[in-house]
């Protein structure tokens, strides 16, 4: 055992001076004595690791000759190329030299030319793509302005005219009010629809954070003055992603739908959102602990059957889980697009 030992000392000096000077070849030699050591005392595991390390060095010695070796007969090329390309020199007469040096210059002059225009058509169509993305932007807030200042001012306008006559007592009330309730109503509703479209389709608002800003500023004051307690979560990674106008605008509105219907028909009295990314997918979920329904007596209506074609429209599957006296849950789930 001491004579295995006192081998195995020398052979790992031997090891650590074959590294320090990175020579290959006595690597190989140092590794392929270890392997055969550790074999003979039986320990086979430190065998294979230095055999390893021995076809390692091995290789790269290969590998070091082979770079030597193409060194060398790329040299010898290089030396026999310039010796015939100064002995074809000597035989070319100068016109021949003149002919040959034009033909060059008239390949690299029709390079260049190809190169020059290829830059130019890439910087052209970037350079438009960028134009059109802010005439795009341009025509997004001058739309969303024309809105607001004429068809919001012209609703607004109306709904304020509304509100008075309802508030003005006078003979006639008992015949107009309902129809006053009625314009009174659809036009608060027109207004909150224009509002929804100006924000969707300004371009400051593409960050999902905006959306679900707005998502919390709908929800609470209407929950709330049901005596609804409102939660609401979402992954924070989401606040930052970019999501296409239609996409948020469909988002928006699924969401929207499903909490008017918790506040008119739920009779609630909490209601839990929450978003959250996995996967390349945004899933919503929104739950309510109400009176919920039998979906199979139910009438599908327009909210239920709105929600589900803007579901359809982004590409993603909605589910409506709900029974008599447990509540009601939907779950929204969507591809993020590219």
């Amino acid at each position: 055992m001491q004579k295995f030992d006192l081998a195995e000392k020398y052979y790992l000096e031997g090891l650590a001076m074959a590294q320090k000077s990175n020579d290959f070849d006595e690597l190989y030699k140092s590794n392929q004595a270890l392997a055969e050591l550790y074999s003979n005392m039986g320990k086979f595991e430190k065998s294979v690791q230095f055999m390893e390390e021995a076809a390692k060095a091995k290789d790269s010695t290969f590998h070091l000759q082979l770079a030597e070796t193409s060194q060398q007969l790329l040299a010898q090329y290089e030396s026999e190329k310039r010796q015939q390309e100064i002995a074809l020199l000597n035989e070319k007469n100068r016109s021949q030299s003149l002919e040959l040096a034009v033909q060059r210059r008239n390949v690299f002059l029709l390079i260049a030319g190809l190169l020059l225009t290829g830059i130019a058509v890439i910087v052209g169509y970037r350079r438009y793509r960028l134009h059109k993305r802010l005439e795009m932007e341009r025509i997004r807030n001058r739309i969303a302005a024309d809105f607001h200042d004429e068809l919001g001012a012209n609703l607004s306008s109306i709904a304020l005219y509304s509100d008075l006559l309802l508030n003005n007592h006078n003979a006639e009330k008992e015949r107009t009010l309902p129809i006053l309730t009625n314009i009174s109503q659809q036009a608060h509703t027109s207004i909150s629809s224009i509002n929804d479209l100006i924000w969707t389709i300004k371009p400051d608002n593409a960050a999902l954070g905006h959306t679900l800003v707005r998502m919390k500023e709908f929800a609470y004051p209407l929950l709330e003055s049901r005596n609804i307690v409102f939660v609401f979560g979402a992954d924070h990674a989401l606040a930052n992603l970019q999501l296409d106008m239609n996409i948020r605008k469909f988002l928006y509105l699924i969401f929207k739908e499903a909490i008017n219907n918790i506040a008119k028909y739920a009779q609630a009295t909490s209601v839990t959102v929450q978003l959250r990314e996995s996967k390349g997918w945004i899933h919503m979920e929104i739950a309510d602990d109400g009176i919920g329904f039998d979906q199979v007596k139910v009438k599908r209506g327009n909210g239920l059957n709105n929600m589900q074609t803007r579901a359809h429209e982004l590409g993603g599957k909605l589910t409506i889980d709900s029974q008599v006296g447990q509540g009601t849950k939907i779950t929204l789930s969507f591809k993020i697009s590219a």
